[in-house]
């Protein structure tokens, strides 16, 4: 267990080094300077960090960052044959592969947020504790939901994409084309209220959004409920995959 996290912090540390990497930090940096300047002035910081999490180009640069790392990763993995040679079977190595790149974006996101509460100290210093959202839950609290709930989304969509590189480069990309396609073009309802599983969200990537729920421990089980039936979906097609390669590497 301590030799594979090692192994993956060995493989996150030489990512820093790949070009990409570079293009990764630039566009980070892009969309905290975005986030800040537009979000940060005129309200409070807690209220200020969740409107950059909701914020539309926030989440596009977001996605795009998710998935020239997960590429990075997928290419460190598959070009490493000595490291192939490891696993006696297709689903060990895959399973493994997909460990690394959520690992690997989970660091990436960690960055990321980390820039936004650089920012946010330097720009913001409403810090007020008092402060409570539509639901009467204080803006702190809903705020680290908020944050549980952007890397919950992240995560899974990272699985997903690797799932999607391990079948055909070409998927990846027309799925998140239709992804940023959706986001710009179908904006969601701020003002309808979700009170019934029937209105919930249908789509992974409409969860970046702080949509409207009649309550807060509903809006919370309806995630968790998504999240779940998702997963199984990805190891349902997870299984298929390994099903159907024939061979592991590139």
């Amino acid at each position: 267990m301590k030799s594979d996290i090692k192994y993956k912090f060995q493989n996150f540390k030489y990512s820093l080094d790949t070009q990409k990497f570079k293009i990764i930090f630039i566009f980070s940096l892009v969309a905290t300077i975005y986030g800040i300047s537009t979000f940060a002035f005129n309200t409070d910081y807690a209220n200020g960090f969740i409107n950059i999490l909701d914020a539309y180009f926030y989440i596009l640069i977001f996605l795009l960052i998710i998935l020239i790392n997960t590429l990075n990763t997928y290419n460190i993995y598959t070009s490493n044959k000595f490291y192939i040679m490891r696993f006696n079977t297709r689903r060990q190595f895959f399973s493994d592969l997909i460990k690394g790149i959520c690992f690997n974006n989970f660091m990436v996101i960690i960055m990321n947020l980390i820039l936004v509460i650089i920012g946010l100290n330097i720009f913001n210093s409403n810090t007020s504790l008092n402060t409570v959202n539509s639901q009467g839950i204080y803006i702190w609290g809903y705020l680290i939901y908020k944050i549980f709930k952007f890397i919950v989304i992240l995560e899974i969509i990272s699985i997903i994409n690797a799932i999607l590189f391990i079948f055909g480069n070409k998927l990846v990309f027309i799925l998140n084309l239709f992804m940023a396609i959706l986001i710009v073009w179908v904006p969601y309802n701020q003002n309808g209220i979700i009170d019934s599983f029937t209105k919930i969200p249908l789509f992974i990537w409409q969860y970046f959004f702080s949509y409207r729920y009649s309550n807060f421990s509903f809006e919370m089980f309806s995630f968790l409920l998504y999240s779940i039936i998702i997963i199984i979906i990805i190891k349902i097609l997870f299984n298929i995959i390994i099903k159907y390669t024939r061979k592991i590497g590139v």
